[in-house]
């Protein structure tokens, strides 16, 4: 199959990137944000360097006002020609022959493709798309591949991975660290034994604690933790072939769906021990073998699952695999196992933004990156803190993992030994680190009203975190071609540095206002400015006409707080923000027991009005809530009571 070509970038294509060859030096090669310009294979496949893992979608998203999924069959896509694009088939195989195991995984025939015994002879099944409004072409997609599901709000908060672990006392002792520094964090995250020396369960596949780590009973441990505020995630890595031949069916087991081997009701009920012994949340790893359709399945068990467990209770995942639609079961996927250099910091904007675009608005990168390189200091761990705290995912992984803590780089010992390169250690005692970490983090927890309003969007319409400039400036030249800054929801500007000991960097501004976050400075837009940066700074501009809601500083995103939550303008510009919340922790919001506040600013009439917002079909709640309205440049703030009437403020 054929189709034209532009001039325009393309983007999208799931996640991750090239594989460099083995005599590329990877660090000096341009980051692939555009997808044009080479042959792409799209075999699933682990990777390291500075992409990562590669989920790879048949989805072009022409940034001249088109875009074209291919649903089926699976293909190569050939980009190197200036005006003419090809889709090649494959040729199907051999099912039997396809199949792969954890013994042949380092092989590359049929993991991550459809079953072979799927294709129809001759068939091509095409969507195409007009994107000329990017906002539309979210929405389809969402509607073809079903609505994001809403997260859990503890996983919009910051998460900690740990690695070798001493035994349950350190487990312990490192939350209460966190909570006596007083750094926020909502969930612990623990690696199982074989990928690493001591984990949290015996040898990998188990679903049983380990007695070399456990000295009290695990559900002690467990609920010493939730004492702390902190939600338990585990990892976990499937059976092989012989106790999952084939990962299929669905909970509860349809008519004629047989139970066997393989089947996800069966599977799923081998955790439920662990969810009664306190077990919050899963990390599936592995499972790079599984076909197409498996590694779908196993994203729809880790949540219908769980809601079978636990009814009425949000479900959270961490994957590796993916592909369009596993939103709708609310996988979240990370990048994998990145080596820790600034040439892959750099990379992973692009990486995210076209996993965003392209695969499932949930994403995120192990802060830090995965292999320690001597590149790994505290600097580099605090630019990816940064990048991270406007990422979906804000989790901190790696190796040597002492230094993805926040206070890992104001001591002497960089944890156990763990890869045969580590980290930087002459960076070691470094006492300005851990305060810029903690200011990140307080500042996600902030931001927090904002954040999940994001969510209920990406649930509502589509629309991810993680926003290229050309979703909200299809028009602008420059904007749809970068791909080394972002839009952070509608509103925020963000601009990750990438550089070591960077005293400056250069930032595009699309038209009209923007608003230096720090310095509250209006700056014109249609234009690169160069903003001034020390370890402290990450570049943040908002969007002239933005309304965003500030909260005080949580310790864990369901403490109470006393103050009220801060509406900031930044005038210049009429504006608009749909204010979302509910439980955070049920599945209510399907019901529509949230609310929605509609926030306009009328920039003329210096008048912001809060009034229901509430979508066709939901009705309008009770409500009583105070806001504090402040108007960026301007000492005087107002107070706002809002009883789910209308109300105005007028400057």
């Amino acid at each position: 199959m054929t189709f034209d070509l532009d001039d325009a970038p393309i983007l999208g294509m799931g996640e991750g990137g090239p594989l460099p060859g083995r005599d590329m030096d990877w660090k000096s090669l341009p980051v692939e944000f555009d997808r044009r310009g080479r042959l792409h294979r799209m075999n699933p496949r682990w990777q390291s360097d500075a992409y990562g893992s590669r989920n790879p979608v048949p989805l072009m998203i022409g940034t001249a006002g088109w875009a074209v999924w291919i649903a089926t069959p699976w293909g190569e896509i050939d980009l190197r020609d200036k005006t003419l694009g090809r889709f090649m088939p494959i040729t199907p195989a051999d099912a039997d022959s396809m199949r792969q195991g954890e013994a042949d995984q380092n092989e590359s025939r049929g993991k991550g493709l459809p079953p072979m015994d799927s294709f129809v002879p001759g068939a091509i099944d095409v969507f195409v798309f007009d994107a000329r409004r990017p906002a539309n072409l979210i929405r389809d997609l969402s509607v073809l591949t079903g609505a994001a599901a809403m997260p859990p709000r503890w996983a919009l908060g910051y998460m900690q991975s740990h690695r070798t672990l001493e035994d349950d006392a350190q487990m312990v002792e490192i939350a209460r660290t966190f909570r006596r520094k007083r750094i926020p964090v909502d969930a612990l995250i623990y690696l199982g034994t074989g990928f690493t020396p001591r984990g949290w369960n015996t040898e990998q596949p188990s679903f049983e604690f380990n007695p070399a780590v456990f000295r009290r009973d695990p559900r002690d441990v467990i609920e010493d933790l939730h004492g702390l505020n902190l939600n338990v995630a585990v990892h976990m890595v499937p059976w092989d072939r012989d106790r999952l031949p084939a990962l299929h069916g669905s909970i509860e087991p349809t008519t004629g769906e047989l139970a066997g081997p393989g089947h996800i009701a069966p599977y799923w009920r081998e955790h439920e021990r662990l969810v009664a012994d306190g077990i919050d949340a899963w990390w599936p790893d592995e499972g790079d073998w599984f076909d197409l359709w498996e590694r779908m399945k196993r994203h729809e068990m880790y949540f219908t699952g769980p809601l079978s467990t636990t009814p009425d209770v949000r479900p959270w995942s961490l994957h590796r695999n993916g592909y369009l639609g596993v939103a709708r079961w609310g996988g979240w996927i990370w990048s994998g196992d990145t080596q820790s250099t600034w040439k892959t910091l750099e990379t992973q904007i692009a990486v995210g933004l076209n996993h965003s675009m392209s695969l499932s608005p949930f994403w995120g990168s192990d802060i830090g990156g995965f292999y320690p390189t001597d590149e790994l200091t505290g600097e580099l761990y605090a630019r990816w803190f940064q990048f991270g705290a406007f990422c979906p995912s804000f989790r901190s992984h790696g190796k040597w993992w002492w230094t993805r803590l926040p206070w890992g780089w104001g001591g002497a010992e960089p944890g156990p030994d763990e890869h045969r390169t580590g980290p930087n250690l002459a960076a070691l005692n470094d006492p300005t680190i851990e305060p810029v970490v903690k200011a990140f983090a307080e500042l996600r927890y902030r931001l927090l009203p904002y954040n999940y309003s994001l969510a209920w969007e990406a649930h509502a319409t589509g629309m991810p975190f993680m926003r290229a400039l050309w979703l909200a400036y299809p028009d602008d030249p420059i904007a749809r071609g970068l791909g080394n800054e972002y839009l952070w929801g509608p509103d925020l500007l963000v601009a990750p540095v990438f550089e070591p000991g960077a005293t400056s960097r250069e930032v595009y501004l699309p038209a009209g206002t923007w608003y230096d976050w720090w310095t509250g400075e209006p700056q014109a837009g249609g234009r690169s400015v160069r903003r001034n940066v020390d370890l402290s700074i990450l570049p943040i501009y908002v969007r002239a006409g933005a309304i965003i809601p500030l909260d005080p500083i949580r310790q864990y995103t369901a403490e109470p707080v006393a103050e009220p939550t801060t509406l900031t303008i930044y005038p210049g510009a009429d504006g608009r923000f749909v204010l979302y919340d509910d439980d955070g922790s049920s599945m209510g919001y399907q019901r529509g027991d949230a609310d929605w506040i509609l926030l306009t600013w009328d920039d003329a009439a210096r008048t912001l009005t809060i009034e229901p917002g509430t979508p066709d079909g939901y009705a309008t709640r009770p409500i009583d809530r105070t806001f504090r309205v402040q108007r960026v440049g301007e000492t005087e703030s107002k107070e706002a009571l809002y009883d789910g009437g209308r109300t105005t403020v007028t400057f």
